[in-house]
């Protein structure tokens, strides 16, 4: 199987300057993430089913609130905001976990934490409106940060075409831009499938993801500040 297993960012910062340039954001992230799983596994089957339909993203449920929006319906304007950071079982979260240490902490080193996190936000909220559009009447609740993931995939690969990636198998390192667009295309077909019944991962969702990571990256630089103190 070929997984990334890291990539070829720019060495991370001096140790003194550990508090502007860990990837706090990240691990932040990855924490809230583990928590919300854990929290759902303690659950009894009947009330995690009943938490996921209440906090996953349902399609049919987000649209009909926008369209006729009632008091007892305005949970699911949070619907694209809360699935982001609820995983269904241990492999979805750990490959989401795996790929957002890979290629968030060198974004986050460029952009800060702040932005960083607005980032991997929009990032998210595309993939969930590629979803909703892709599955308009869906009543199937999706969840994960795969979509957000994917969007700092497409960072990474508007990065630099001479970007590299190391993979866990074969131990050989691949062009970043062939692979993430390889995967890309795996997506694509995936969200086709989704079309056809055959599939059931959120492939539109990583394609918006993707998209909206590739496009915000192009007009983000690292803030000011950030470029004296590495002038400096």
């Amino acid at each position: 199987m070929q997984l990334p297993v890291g990539g070829d960012d720019p060495p991370r910062a001096a140790p003194l300057d550990w508090a502007t340039h860990a990837p706090l954001a990240v691990a932040a992230i990855a924490l809230l993430d583990i928590a919300l799983f854990v929290w759902m596994a303690s659950m009894a089957p009947h009330d995690a089913t009943a938490f996921v339909d209440r906090h996953g993203l349902v399609p049919r449920e987000f649209l009909r609130a926008l369209a006729t929006p009632a008091a007892g319906s305005a949970y699911a304007f949070w619907m694209p905001l809360t699935s982001m950071f609820l995983h269904a079982d241990p492999l979805h979260l750990a490959g989401n976990l795996v790929l957002l240490w890979i290629f968030g902490g060198g974004l986050e080193q460029r952009l800060g934490h702040a932005r960083f996190l607005l980032f991997f936000l929009a990032c998210g909220l595309a993939a969930a409106a590629f979803h909703v559009a892709s599955a308009p009447d869906s009543f199937l609740a999706t969840l994960g940060a795969s979509g957000a993931v994917s969007g700092l995939l497409g960072a990474y690969v508007v990065g630099g075409p001479l970007r590299r990636i190391r993979l866990v198998w074969p131990r050989i390192d691949v062009s970043a831009p062939a692979f993430l667009l390889l995967w890309l295309a795996l997506q694509l077909a995936a969200g086709l499938a989704s079309w056809a019944g055959g599939e059931s991962v959120a492939g539109w969702a990583h394609v918006g993801g993707f998209a909206a990571g590739a496009l915000l990256a192009r007009g983000l630089s690292a803030p000011p500040a950030a470029h004296a103190r590495l002038r400096s």
